[in-house]
């Protein structure tokens, strides 16, 4: 019979697998799976990391949504602990991970009551992204 320490090697080991299994699967299609039996089934340090990393990466650019919506499911307080991250996703990440990392900023905004002072920071955060001449106003020509 196995012993607590057994599930804990395998479990260690699966989630190890699971990455790498992302990392060498060459169809798209496939990582979402993956990655959603990641996030549902385990708990454990390697895994948000792990996702961020993946948003950084232009070749994971289809599954950009997908992969904050992973985040999100894996812990919405993990993603309020990096909303910088996510912040800088909405400035410089792509087009389908800035829209879906807004879309998580604001669930976060809206499902903590975010203090004045973190939303003000926040604010100006995104104000800092949007532009070098952004002032709050419409840009004339």
């Amino acid at each position: 019979m196995a012993n607590t320490a057994d599930f804990t090697d395998l479990k260690i080991n699966m989630v190890g697998e699971l990455i790498g299994l992302v990392g060498t699967t060459e169809d798209i299609g496939e990582k979402p799976g993956i990655i959603a039996t990641l996030v549902r089934n385990f708990r454990d340090d390697r895994i948000f990391p792990f996702l961020c990393e993946l948003l950084l990466d232009r070749d994971h650019v289809e599954i950009h949504t997908f992969l904050v919506g992973a985040c999100s499911e894996y812990s919405l307080e993990t993603c309020r602990e990096k909303m910088s991250f996510f912040l800088d996703l909405l400035a410089n990440g792509s087009y389908e991970a800035s829209m879906a990392a807004a879309g998580l900023l604001l669930h976060i905004m809206e499902t903590y009551k975010l203090d004045r002072e973190t939303l003000d920071r926040l604010n100006d955060e995104i104000s800092r992204h949007v532009g070098p001449h952004h002032d709050g106003q419409v840009p004339t020509a």
